[in-house]
């Protein structure tokens, strides 16, 4: 979107903060597949970059800017596994503020070893640390085997069941763990992390990157430098692949596990049944959900909580403009964006429609008609791979339709000069109290136009909005319960031509009185003034160019004019509304 866009869609993205050093500009690839998707959606931006507090204060500034949907796919990795951290909590707040977030699960598929400490009795010193033990992975075992692509740099993430004090506060960790790397002979170390856990967070964080030009084998080994044996490990990788003692375990941390954030996987938008494959095919490296959450935000056990995370899996691989690579399955020269930073904002930009249609409905009914009607991959129900499924939005949609006090057989809008003609019909009315017919220049700020009566099901309606202003217009109509609940009409988008119709006029509203003043020394005046509903409120006409009405004869807060002027043999038009309060 922007002034350049040839569809009317002229609202820029609103950056609010922009990261300032090199980056890959991925940020604007997820915004290219919301608008794809939902391109009437009003997009904001916030970079992600910066560390976890700039993140934080990112989330809190796209909710004060008033998305009501918000959509990420970064993951710090001193973010906590077994705890709630800063990300999680502050991603659940704004949910519970009636903002949807959704965030990509993660491209790690099932890389992660979990285990509880098997302590192995050692007493070498390495780097200024003596360690009274080491965890074996399997009797005589104190390594595990990890392969590195040729130029590839592995990041490996160790932590362990213990409170975040970034999270919680004092006392933080008790325990000291660290990871080594060693190489593939098992002679030398080749790198590793040993930071002073005590007091603080229990995470080491290492990298490795193989120049040796061709696939190596490196090793892991985690030692206890202090405190408890009883504690749970877990490692992930990034990059690499275990070759033995793989526990393929979760890996969708962070926000990815936070309770009210819909946690989204990938599938190739082609292994899908659009593409005639019935049942969706998960792409192989979606991130796997289950780990346990141990600590709740003040480090009070909680035993263990398995969240079923990731929520839902939706479609990646489609084009953008600039960011992805280019695949020979399509016969484009675009290139395609690919995991989980690609199927999160398709599955945003769905719910944008959603709520576009249904903006009554809370980020918890969201989710659970998302994932009610979620498209079967394999398992039934639920697991930890495929989530619910594979997200349909059609169906979705048509749920809750079918869940509202009216169904919609059509709705259509035609264009007439500068007229539009909206018809519909109903195939089920059940307890409405009124039709009301919106109007907005740019799918934001939708203001009354005109009040129907229903009539009951199977009704077709119509009416008419005249004197239409030059430009974009979007329609929709509202529909009241008598509980007063709001749902809405799809909406349709027209180009109204006015060029030859003035519709502006002045008002002087006092207390009274009001006098409406239109330009030119005119000869004749026809003015008429309706109510919401259409219900003809008065006629009057006259020679000038001011009418001056009694409030009180009108009787309404809110009426329509419809003013036309002759002169010269020369017939204007003008049209609004008024408001008299």
């Amino acid at each position: 979107p922007g002034a350049s866009n040839p569809f009317g869609r002229t609202t820029p993205v609103n950056v609010i903060s922009e990261y300032t050093g090199t980056g890959t500009d991925e940020g604007r690839g997820m915004a290219e597949i919301v608008h794809d998707v939902a391109p009437d959606a009003q997009i904001s931006f916030h970079t992600a970059y910066g560390g976890i507090a700039t993140f934080a204060d990112g989330i809190r500034a796209l909710a004060a800017d008033g998305c009501d949907i918000i959509v990420d796919d970064i993951r710090y990795l001193s973010s906590p596994m077994y705890q709630d951290g800063i990300l999680s909590k502050v991603a659940d707040s704004v949910v519970d503020e009636g903002i949807v977030f959704l965030t990509a699960a993660g491209n790690q598929g099932d890389e992660s070893y979990e285990s509880s400490y098997t302590s192995t009795a050692y007493g070498s010193t390495w780097y200024g640390k003596t360690y009274p033990d080491y965890h074996s992975f399997a009797s005589g075992q104190p390594w595990q085997d990890v392969t590195v692509a040729a130029g590839a740099t592995v990041s490996i993430v160790l932590q362990w069941n213990e409170p975040f004090f970034s999270v919680s506060g004092s006392p933080g960790a008790s325990s000291d763990y660290d990871i080594l790397l060693i190489n593939s002979a098992g002679t030398t170390i080749i790198g590793g992390a040993n930071t002073y856990n005590t007091g603080g967070d229990p995470v080491e964080i290492t990298t490795y990157t193989n120049s040796s030009g061709s696939t190596e084998t490196i090793k892991i080994w985690i030692l206890r430098y202090s405190g408890s044996t009883s504690v749970q490990l877990k490692t992930l990788l990034f990059s690499g692949t275990y070759q033995n003692f793989d526990t393929q375990s979760g890996t969708a941390f962070g926000q990815a596990n936070a309770e009210n954030v819909l946690s989204v996987g990938a599938v190739f938008y082609a292994n899908t049944p659009a593409y005639g494959v019935a049942t969706p095919i998960l792409e192989s490296f979606s991130s796997k959900g289950g780990i346990p959450i141990y600590f709740d935000e003040n480090g009070n056990s909680l035993g263990g909580v398995v969240r079923n995370k990731p929520d839902i899996i939706s479609v990646d691989g489609a084009n953008t403009t600039f960011f992805g690579a280019d695949i020979a399955f399509d016969a484009d020269v675009y290139p395609n964006f690919f995991g989980s930073s690609a199927s999160a904002p398709h599955a945003a930009g769905s719910v944008a429609l959603i709520l576009e249609q249904f903006p009554s409905l809370t980020p918890t009914q969201v989710r659970t008609y998302i994932q009610n009607n979620a498209i079967n991959m394999g398992t039934s129900g639920f697991d930890f791979s495929n989530a619910y499924g594979m997200s349909d939005f059609n169906a979705t949609f048509q749920a809750v339709q079918a869940s509202l006090p009216l169904t919609f057989a059509s709705f259509e809008a035609s264009a007439r000069q500068n007229n539009v003609l909206l018809s519909w019909e109903t195939e089920e009315e059940e307890n409405l109290s009124a039709f009301i017919v919106e109007s907005s220049p740019n799918s934001q700020d939708f203001e009354d136009m005109k009040i129907l009566a229903p009539k009951g099901s199977g009704s077709i309606y119509q009416t008419e909005l005249t004197d239409l202003t030059s430009g974009w217009h979007h329609f929709r109509v509202r529909f009241e319960d008598i509980d007063g609940t709001i749902t809405y009409s799809p909406v349709r988008r027209l180009k109204i031509d006015a060029s030859d119709v003035v519709s502006q006029v002045n008002l002087l509203n006092q207390e009274e009185n009001f006098t409406l003043y239109w330009g030119g020394d005119f000869n004749d005046y026809s003015m008429d003034v309706y109510d919401l509903s259409g219900r003809h409120l008065g006629h009057w006409k006259g020679t000038g160019n001011s009418l001056m009405i009694d409030k009180a004869f009108l009787g309404q807060p809110l009426v329509v004019y419809k003013l036309t002027t002759f002169a010269g043999g020369v017939a204007k038009r003008y049209s609004g509304k008024l408001s008299l309060r």
